[in-house]
């Protein structure tokens, strides 16, 4: 994983993470403990028949961003699924 930096302005609210989640996705962003600058860990999960699966992981300089790249992965993983 490497670190991805943006500029984002990070447009998401709970009712769109509850949205993608009654969809069958879930977002998780942590911090990762580290000795110089700080680093969050985005996850993205898609509920399988079990249990959820891990479909992509990155790490970002900033939560809104991380959480703006997981909407955008899943917004366009979707729409390629459509086709």
């Amino acid at each position: 994983m490497s670190e991805h930096i943006c500029n984002c302005t990070g447009n998401y609210t709970l009712a769109k993470l509850y949205e993608l989640r009654s969809d069958g996705w879930w977002i998780k962003v942590s911090p990762l403990a580290r000795k110089e600058s700080e680093c969050w860990v985005c996850s993205i999960y898609k509920r399988g028949k079990v249990s959820w699966v891990t479909e992509k992981c990155r790490d970002f300089a900033d939560p809104k961003c991380a959480y703006a790249w997981a909407i955008k992965f899943i917004d366009d993983k979707e729409r390629r699924d459509l086709f």
